[in-house]
């Protein structure tokens, strides 16, 4: 499984780890795939060493929701997700 932001989304909302990937069915990752399309990126906040703000080694802190969800302003169940170099 790559890094994807999406999927990684859409596998946290189902309580599906990423080390859980590998034992997962072709039919199980083709639908997590096709439902991890459904997510939106709406906000990074970056490293900024003028104010002190670190995530992780000079990372980001990603917000993701899902289309409906946003159409609705429904903000209950974004997900965070941090990267780091």
């Amino acid at each position: 499984m790559q890094n994807d932001a999406q999927l990684l989304c859409q596998m946290a909302s189902h309580h599906v780890l990423p080390s859980q990937w590998k034992d997962l069915d072709e039919e199980a990752k083709a639908a997590l795939k096709t439902a991890a399309l459904e997510w939106i990126h709406i906000l990074q906040i970056d490293t900024d060493e003028y104010t002190k703000v670190t995530w992780g080694e000079y990372g980001s802190l990603s917000y993701w929701i899902k289309r409906a969800d946003l159409q609705r302003l429904d903000f209950e169940r974004c997900w965070a997700i941090t990267d780091s170099i």
